[in-house]
């Protein structure tokens, strides 16, 4: 068009009423190929016809195209000079003032997204165990000395080996014995499950000794329990067949109980450690069920498109990017449709594609909104190119559910945007 001769000159030769004949000639084809399309116009100097009748075209196309329920997107780039199209461009494209959250929330998504899970789930534990601790109260506890007769008689001193491994048995026996169990249940008028349960037996490392504990909510039940358990297990007659009498000896009776309560520090600190892990569990899991895009790796990587983040483009590779989309197109003048990956996004849209428009004005850029729910797919019909342009932590079923659409009509997205709405 630029290198036709006479194209746009006034000569009386190529004039008819005041407009030239060539150049209504080409600007009718060109209205004809931009029936159904809302293509962005050329700048006047590519065109080289009159004002009057670039404006006229242009006009037409966009009223012929809007229709009444959509109004065309026209994406003009101001004055056309090198030098403004660069100042321009670079103002927009400069990293934005984010501070220290802008700077971290790229980096860690989840934490910003999703880390109120982990403060509410370690409050809730922390204040539960907090509360179970103060319910259960003090319990008391009282301990008896016993030994196992290593069978030592006036001409020998007997097996100590023999004295320690007895005393291991008797320290698994004595807990689970029924007959022992049910005599200090009657002492203390417990039952024996609760006996059972407040019944500690152990061997004093490297000897024969045993250390026989029972603990208790009351003082006095501790030492009641401990004393009948000595009994009924040493001496002349032990409750319990599998002791035999004179088997053991005791050589500390009940002790002064002590008693053993939980400090709150020490709550304090397992309850956070625990909602720690269980909120830790449940923000991974509730980031498999709702996944994001947070980085343009993880869009390439599902969708198999390149793509790239708005923020991270300065002027030259965005002119580079753009003429990357038409090589893509194949044709000389293709029309490039930027599409809201989601829904609601349709203004973001507009403004990248203000942007980008700035940088490239020859290009013919088209926003749309999502397909399906907006007028996506319609922009993506009439165009030779998509791009979608996909917001910061857009959720994936989402972007999905665009692209989707858009393979249903015949499109296939060949490129993708991210950017982050909180920066435009």
């Amino acid at each position: 068009m630029a290198g036709n001769p006479g194209a746009g000159d006034g000569s009386p030769d190529s004039t008819k009423n005041g407009t030239p004949a060539s150049g209504r000639a080409r600007a009718a084809q060109k209205d004809v190929s931009q029936q159904g399309q809302g293509l962005t116009t050329v700048p006047q100097r590519e065109r080289k016809i009159p004002p009057k009748v670039a404006t006229a075209d242009r006009s037409a196309t966009r009223a012929a195209m809007a229709g009444p329920e959509s109004p065309v997107d026209q994406l003009d780039a101001g004055p056309d000079t090198k030098h403004t199209r660069r100042a321009a461009s670079d103002a927009m494209l400069a990293p934005r003032s984010v501070g220290i959250v802008g700077t971290l929330r790229p980096r860690v998504p989840w934490l910003f997204r999703r880390g109120w899970v982990l403060v509410i789930v370690t409050l809730l534990v922390t204040l539960t165990a907090v509360g179970v601790s103060g319910l259960k109260g003090t319990t008391y506890s009282s301990d008896a000395i016993l030994l196992v007769n290593p069978g030592a008689t006036n001409t020998s001193p007997g097996s100590s080996q023999e004295a320690q491994a007895l005393a291991a048995t008797y320290a698994g026996l004595i807990p689970t014995d029924n007959a022992v169990l049910s005599a200090v249940s009657q002492a203390t008028g417990l039952t024996q499950a609760q006996v059972k349960s407040g019944t500690t037996v152990t061997v004093v490392n490297g000897t024969s000794l045993l250390d026989l504990r029972f603990s208790s909510s009351r003082a006095t039940t501790a030492v009641v329990g401990v004393t009948a358990m000595s009994e009924a297990i040493s001496g002349a007659h032990p409750a319990t067949v599998a002791i035999p009498a004179g088997t053991m000896a005791v050589v500390h009776g009940a002790s002064t109980p002590v008693g053993h309560s939980k400090k709150l520090i020490e709550v304090v600190i397992l309850g956070i450690l625990i909602g720690l892990l269980l909120g830790a569990v449940i923000v991974v899991v509730w980031e498999r069920a709702d996944a994001r895009f947070d980085r343009p790796g993880q869009v390439t990587g599902q969708l198999g498109i390149p793509t790239r983040s708005l923020g991270h483009l300065n002027t030259d590779s965005a002119m580079a990017m753009t003429d990357r989309w038409r090589s893509l197109a194949i044709i000389d003048e293709p029309t490039i449709a930027l599409l809201s990956g989601v829904t609601g996004m349709q203004p973001t849209t507009a403004v990248v594609g203000r942007e980008l428009a700035s940088l490239a004005p020859s290009v013919h850029l088209r926003t749309g909104g999502a397909p399906g729910d907006e007028d996506g797919d319609r922009v993506a019909q009439f165009a030779n190119l998509t791009v979608l342009v996909i917001p910061r932590e857009a959720r994936v079923r989402a972007v999905l559910r665009s692209v989707d659409f858009l393979s249903q009509i015949g499109v296939r997205p060949a490129w993708a945007l991210m950017v982050d709405e909180a920066l435009l």
